[in-house]
């Protein structure tokens, strides 16, 4: 018997990272990475159907496994592999399939605060999305960043009139735009010469979406430059509005097909204050991915955050008025990280939360056998056997899982197993 190969697309994914009260990942997701005090990176998702297609859609939790992680149902998307010919021990099966990186196109607007009391976390929160540059994004990941400042709805290309502004910020790099060099000669322009050059002493990359390893003039991170700001009193901080707009503003701002997925990066609630004017323009998930979808053909949208919860004693305090950015994240079945760590305090070491916000991309790797499995007997990586230990088995006995498994190319993978 053979089956044919299929890969995992990025958004029919089953993804068990916990629930909406602030908990870990399960033990058969991304783990919990520790932060600088030792303290868990809070994470909250939810596995909520979407709703806009088979493409977005995430499969119905199947049996749990004996580590009582759930393991998705037979699914379009599971990878399944050929039968070897060759005799096993008596009462035993094998199986071989591949397993490669992903290839889906994936589109990631990053969208941060950028009012003055972001100042001292952002070059944190730059560093550790950076650490992840090297090898752990997606393949075909770009990336896009913009500011959380909204515009006058009546007309995006002046700030709301809740904004604090001031001489040039219309131009200022990120507002309704994404980051490029071009943005910064067009601030250049009519901004003080001096508070650009404090501003800015890092050149931005020519491109608004740049890869993740890509690097500016000066040999340094296109992403960790993004992260650069005027960081004014601008009152203001509407991250789920400026992208909306920005989606109004700009066409086909994503790529066709894409899977797009939004990360909000704030100490703070959309929109900021508790403004009824800015509150009232402030979108959905629903209504924000209507107007991704007109935007550009998009095969799915996805929002998470670096945001706090309602017990973070650090931020402007609006998050304990209301929680604006969980809501909408949790429509979208995605992911939040509590901007504080366990004492309530801002975190020192973004670089855990910024992992798992990349981890929540991947699915597990789920091989389908043939036949069902009453115990492993070993799997392999090539010539390279892998620890059982490191591996899941379905309660059911038709799956087996490699939570870890990430290789940075096709791999092939081998299971024997004891037949039921």
């Amino acid at each position: 018997m053979v089956f044919k190969a299929v890969s995992w697309s990025l958004a029919s994914a089953v993804l068990v990272l916990g629930c909406s009260s602030g908990k870990n990942f399960s033990s058969g997701g991304p783990k919990a990475e520790t932060g600088a005090k030792g303290d868990p990176a809070a994470v909250t998702t939810d596995e909520k159907d979407t709703g806009s297609g088979s493409s977005d859609k995430d499969p119905t939790p199947g049996s749990e496994d004996a580590l009582g992680d759930k393991v998705p149902p037979t699914k379009p998307g599971e990878i399944e592999g050929e039968i070897r010919s060759e005799d096993q021990e008596p009462g035993q099966a094998a199986m071989d399939f591949r397993y490669g990186p992903q290839t889906a196109l994936v589109d990631f607007l990053i969208v941060f605060d950028n009012s003055i009391s972001m100042n001292p976390h952002l070059p944190r929160v730059a560093q550790g999305f950076e650490s992840l540059a090297a090898a752990q994004w997606p393949a075909n990941t770009r990336l896009g960043v913009m500011t959380t400042m909204p515009g006058d709805p009546d007309d995006l290309k002046e700030i709301h009139p809740e904004v604090k502004g001031y001489d040039g910020i219309e131009k200022e790099p990120g507002f309704l735009n994404l980051i490029s060099a071009q943005a910064l000669k067009d601030f250049a322009m009519v901004a003080d010469a001096s508070l650009v050059s404090k501003a800015y002493p890092q050149p931005f990359c020519s491109k608004s979406w740049f890869a993740p390893t890509e690097k500016n003039s000066k040999n340094a991170s296109c992403l960790r430059a993004s992260f650069q700001s005027a960081f004014h009193g601008v009152g203001a901080e509407a991250g789920l509005t400026a992208a909306k707009q920005l989606a109004t503003k700009r066409a086909s701002l994503f790529r066709s097909r894409a899977h797009v997925h939004v990360v909000f990066i704030s100490d703070t609630q959309d929109p900021g204050k508790p403004s009824e004017s800015l509150v009232a323009i402030r979108p959905t998930y629903a209504q924000l991915k209507e107007t991704f979808q007109k935007n550009s053909t998009i095969s799915g949208l996805k929002l998470h955050g670096v945001v706090p919860g309602a017990s973070c004693k650090a931020g402007e305090g609006y998050h304990r008025i209301e929680q604006s950015y969980q809501t909408a994240i949790k429509e979208s079945g995605g992911a939040w990280l509590d901007f504080c760590d366990s004492s309530g305090q801002a975190r020192t070491d973004f670089a855990p939360v910024a992992q798992q916000i990349v981890d929540a991309l991947y699915p597990e790797p789920v091989f389908v056998l043939a036949s069902p499995a009453k115990s492993l007997v070993s799997v392999t990586m090539g010539k390279t056997p892998i620890p059982l230990n490191q591996v899941r088995l379905s309660a059911d006995g038709t799956r087996v899982v490699l939570p870890a498994l990430k290789p940075a190319a096709e791999v092939g993978i081998s299971v024997v197993y004891v037949e039921r």
